[in-house]
């Protein structure tokens, strides 16, 4: 039997019940194992399957290594709101006075403002409750709005529709 699958019917039966029993062979991995302190039966179990694991994991590449690197944001065409701004989007976006939202996002594409970095996930997570509300907050993502929207599935609307607003104006 396969040292992991051995770990794991000791792991669900118990220590109590069935003795951890693992083979060591002539190898590193043997070695560490044959090392652990089998007088505390729960730790050496934990302390085996973290071995086993670490020791699988070896060698093998990172996930990060193997992802492309990240396209960076280019930078906004407009400036951010001003701070007592934020502290309005802020309160709004907590609850409070929520049904202002649209009209305030109208004055500050109007005012050709974007809404800061900070407050963008949580502008882009609104969109997607609140459908009729993507009309408003597309026009003040700004460009690292649409890049951050880009980078996740959820947020997906504001790159399609941004693409869809874009072709509009053009035509």
């Amino acid at each position: 039997m396969d040292m992991w699958q051995n770990l794991v019917k000791t792991a669900v039966v118990g220590t109590q019940r069935q003795e951890l029993k693992i083979s060591t062979k002539n190898n590193p991995l043997g070695e560490v194992l044959s090392s652990l302190d089998t007088n505390d039966k729960e730790g050496s179990l934990l302390a085996a399957a973290g071995t086993i694991s670490l020791y699988q994991q070896a060698g093998k590449s990172s996930v990060i290594a193997r992802k492309t690197t990240l396209k960076t944001c280019e930078l906004d065409d407009f400036t951010y709101c001003n701070s007592l701004s934020e502290q309005h989007l802020e309160i709004m976006l907590s609850g409070e006075y929520i049904a202002f939202l649209p009209e305030w996002l109208q004055l500050l594409a109007a005012n050709k403002k974007v809404v800061s970095p900070k407050y963008l996930p949580d502008l882009l997570t609104k969109g997607i409750i609140q459908h009729h509300w993507r009309k408003y907050i597309l026009p003040v993502l700004g460009k690292r709005g649409i890049w951050l929207a880009a980078q996740n599935p959820e947020w997906s609307y504001a790159v399609s529709e941004n693409k869809d607003q874009i072709w509009k104006m053009v035509v």
